[in-house]
């Protein structure tokens, strides 16, 4: 008697195999088709399972919907910091940084860039800085994924672990010292990690007009703790990327 069958887990592999396993058993079904909503961030694999949901067999019996929790939460934590900026932020003196890339983090910049490319006015391109690990390597996959994207902003790459001395030291933003406004996002699994890569970046932004958005998904108390504190000239935000993407509209 369930009404639907929810496969979100973080492992496309898992939920793909969830899906496929429920065609299988529900092939041949009457009646009105059963809804899957299934998470697949990977688009090699959203292809293939779209591919055999649409086949006649299975369309009659299953009805599959995609849910994409990153890009979900991303569009609306852009929405809500970075979209009502644009009508006065001018891409030589705005800066948008991202920290940690991931899914998440790869998605808040591909909405971003979107975001700025469709209501920015301004003819001048956004500046986004890119710090990870690899950077180097996700800025090359994004752009030939998103080949738009060098239409709307410039991405500069720092590959740097944010818990390293070399991210710590002072003057790790002196290349970006002329820039007055920034917002940044922190976009770390790990939410002590995400915390002290926060602190130590609003050092770094001493001077400019600017908010640093951390994600906490994990430690509710901790994220509490920050809303409650004042944590220097820099003003810290914590946000919970899961319940972003968690509302039943995005959901059912």
């Amino acid at each position: 008697n369930a009404r639907a069958l929810l496969a979100l887990t973080d492992s496309d592999g898992l939920n793909a195999e969830i899906s496929l396993s429920a065609m299988k058993i529900l092939k041949g079904r009457r009646g009105k088709p059963f809804t899957c909503i299934l998470q697949i961030t990977n688009p090699g694999l959203w292809k293939i399972i779209r591919e055999r949901a649409l086949s006649p067999v299975i369309a009659e019996t299953v009805r599959i919907d995609f849910y994409n929790g990153s890009a979900l939460g991303a569009q609306v934590l852009t929405n809500t910091y970075f979209t009502p900026l644009i009508p006065t932020w001018d891409g030589n003196s705005s800066l948008f940084i991202i920290v940690g890339a991931g899914r998440f983090g790869e998605n808040v910049l591909v909405r971003t860039s979107r975001e700025w490319f469709e209501k920015s006015e301004q003819k001048s391109m956004l500046n986004i800085v890119l710090v990870d690990l690899h950077a180097d390597t996700i800025k090359d996959r994004l752009i030939s994924t998103y080949p738009h994207l060098n239409e709307a902003v410039r991405i500069h790459a720092i590959s740097i672990d944010v818990l390293s001395a070399g991210f710590q030291r002072p003057g790790f933003m002196k290349e970006y010292a002329s820039f007055s406004h920034a917002l940044a996002v922190v976009c770390l699994n790990d939410d002590t990690a995400g915390l002290t890569a926060a602190l130590t970046l609003s050092h770094h932004l001493i001077g400019m007009i600017a908010r640093i958005l951390v994600r906490m998904d994990h430690n509710p108390g901790l994220a509490r703790l920050v809303e409650e504190q004042e944590t220097g000239e820099i003003m810290i935000i914590p946000f919970n990327s899961l319940s972003l993407a968690a509302r039943s509209d995005f959901v059912l």
